[in-house]
């Protein structure tokens, strides 16, 4: 259904990505092609793609690098020697760090950037320090030791003496209490974290400004889940709440604002282990505009007597109208017989009801016909409409009107119709409509049919 490019430009790998988004186009079947905008500095982009099937199954490319530079050459590489994914380590006990970093010209420098945490739901908070070479191309260091049980997020870079520099990705290393550690009387942490299944919603997916999305995650332990949180980049933190007895997390929320959204959930068990999910990424998109249509539209209405071939009436119709589906209206008419003195100017307006399909308007104007014994009736007008709109290309609309009698002392009826408008393409339009006038000693029903052109 879709393919999407995430990428992040940043002028040092060691910053963090921000990334941006858009779609690739299919060039031919199973090829999408696309470009990321080009950079005015030397930097690091990193990019990965999306793809979404029309089912909703989606997958997730690797995270790749590039790096725009204005020096040939390539970036150093870095090896970890250890710690080992996975080594355990205790409070109090310091952290050895060792890698191989290895370049085409001259490793200048490699960096340690590390992040201690009590709680994995915490976003890390970094520090760092240089590595030492003890020897060709091998560099060491160590995390320093912590009193208290939590997590370490780590990682390396490395710059050679031309200013290129690699990045390790981050990895996270278990902090746990030792057999030997005194813990104020408290059983030391055992069992195993909990397990987190993001279900809703999917990778990528699309709110409107200020719709409600629901955050659902099945999560699991070998003891008891005590606390499930859904973390977002807006610093924005919510609670998720169990359904009945069972493993099904959700919670609510909504965004004001437009744009990509990261989040992830994390979850602490009653012995106090931890887990974090996969991140995920949220679109958040305006509303979507309905169409504005803007244009002259010119009508004839015909009496019956006109359309059987008898002697009748028809009537001339200029307008210019602004409408669409929760836009506001404005409008001006003018309609006028080329046979006997009836002519009438009206104007209108309606505002924009938003996430409706009805719309009101309010008319008002100056009336001129021939009342007997053929004389001519100046008189005010004023009224409403009521519209309905199915589509957003569709409007079926419904006027009426009163007018002062001679004696300008009460009112009467002047006018109704009902029609319907369809606009053909976004400059072209056609309408066909059903009224009657009330023209003092003559009431004339008419049928219409006009045509619109927008600009």
């Amino acid at each position: 259904e879709r393919v999407r490019l995430f990428y992040s430009f940043s002028p040092s790998i060691s910053e963090p990505p921000h990334y941006s988004d858009k779609s690739l186009t299919e060039t031919s079947s199973s090829m999408y092609t696309g470009y990321i905008p080009s950079q005015s500095e030397a930097g690091y982009i990193w990019y990965y793609l999306i793809a979404i099937d029309e089912a909703g199954n989606k997958s997730t490319s690797e995270n790749r690098w590039l790096e725009i530079t204005t020096d040939i050459g390539n970036h150093p590489t870095i090896r970890l020697i250890q710690p080992r994914d996975g080594a355990p380590f205790e409070v109090n006990q310091q952290i050895p760090i060792e890698a191989e970093v290895t370049d085409d010209t001259s490793v200048e420098r490699v960096r340690l950037f590390y992040s201690f945490s009590p709680s994995i739901s915490e976003p890390p908070r970094y520090s760092d320090k240089s590595l030492t070479e003890t020897s060709s191309s091998m560099y060491t260091g160590y995390i320093p030791s912590q009193s208290e049980a939590g997590y370490i997020w780590y990682y390396l870079t490395a710059t050679d003496d031309g200013g290129k520099e690699s990045r390790l990705e981050p990895r996270r290393i278990d902090i746990r209490l030792g057999p030997d550690v005194e813990n104020d009387g408290e059983e030391p942490v055992t069992g195993t974290d909990p397990t987190i299944s993001l279900l809703d919603p999917p990778e990528d997916a699309k709110f409107i400004v200020n719709e409600q999305i629901i955050i659902r995650a099945e999560v699991t332990d070998d003891t008891v889940v005590k606390e499930v949180l859904a973390h977002f980049s807006s610093d924005n933190i919510r609670k998720l709440s169990v359904q009945g007895s069972s493993d099904i997390y959700t919670t609510n929320i909504s965004f004001s604002r437009a744009g990509s959204v990261e989040y992830y959930l994390s979850a602490t068990d009653e012995a106090g282990n931890e887990s974090k999910s996969e991140n995920r990424w949220l679109r958040i998109i305006e509303r979507p505009l309905t169409p504005l249509y803007q244009g002259i539209w010119a009508s004839v209405s015909v009496n019956d007597a006109f359309i059987s071939g008898s002697e009748g009436s028809y009537m001339l119709k200029l307008a210019y109208l602004r409408e669409g589906k929760n836009q506001p209206t404005l409008g001006a008419q003018l309609d006028f017989s080329p046979d006997r003195t009836n002519m009438s100017a009206m104007f209108q307006w309606g505002p924009a009801l938003k996430e409706s399909k009805f719309a009101f308007t309010v008319l008002g104007g100056i009336a001129a016909y021939e009342d007997s014994p053929r004389s001519t009736h100046t008189t005010p007008i004023f009224g409403g409409g009521l519209k309905f709109y199915p589509q957003d290309k569709i409007v079926i609309d419904a006027t009426g009107s009163l007018k002062l009698r001679s004696d300008y002392d009460t009112t009467d009826l002047y006018h109704y119709e009902v029609g319907i408008r369809f606009y053909i393409t976004p400059e072209l339009g056609v309408r066909a409509g059903y009224g009657k006038l009330y023209l003092g000693d003559e009431d004339t029903t008419a049928l219409q049919i006009g045509i619109g052109v927008n600009f």
